[in-house]
C-alpha cells in the first residue's frame, strides 16, 4: 500500500510537472507567435515599400524635369534680354532695361 501510494504520488507529481511544463510551453509559444509578424504582413510591407519607392522615383524625375524646364526658360529669357538690351542705342537705356528686368524678375 505504501509503495502504491508512493508510486501514485510520483505519478501525480509527474503529471503536475507535465501539466506545468505544457502550460509554460504554451505561454512561451503564444508570446513568440504574438511578437513575430505573420508572413502576409511582410508581403504587405514589401508592397507598400515598392509603391513608396516607385512614387519617390516618379516624384524625383518630375522635379528634375521641372528644374530643367525652369533653367532652360531662364537661360532663354536672359539671352533674349541681353540681345534686346544690346540693341538699345544709348547706354542709359541699356542700364535701365537691365535694372528693370533683374529687379522685377529675379
Amino acid at each position: 500500500m505504501n509503495r502504491t501510494k508512493k508510486g501514485q504520488r510520483r505519478t501525480n507529481q509527474a503529471q503536475i510537472y507535465a501539466r506545468v511544463n505544457k502550460q509554460v510551453t504554451n505561454v512561451v509559444e503564444a508570446e513568440h507567435n504574438r511578437r513575430r509578424p505573420p508572413a502576409r504582413s511582410l508581403f504587405f510591407v514589401f508592397v507598400l515599400f515598392s509603391k513608396f519607392f516607385f512614387f519617390s522615383l516618379v516624384l524625383a524625375f518630375s522635379l528634375l524635369s521641372f528644374v530643367c524646364v525652369c533653367v532652360r526658360a531662364c537661360v532663354r529669357a536672359c539671352v533674349c534680354v541681353c540681345m534686346c538690351g544690346l540693341s538699345f542705342p544709348s547706354p542709359s537705356f541699356r542700364f535701365f532695361f537691365f535694372f528693370f528686368f533683374f529687379f522685377f524678375f529675379f
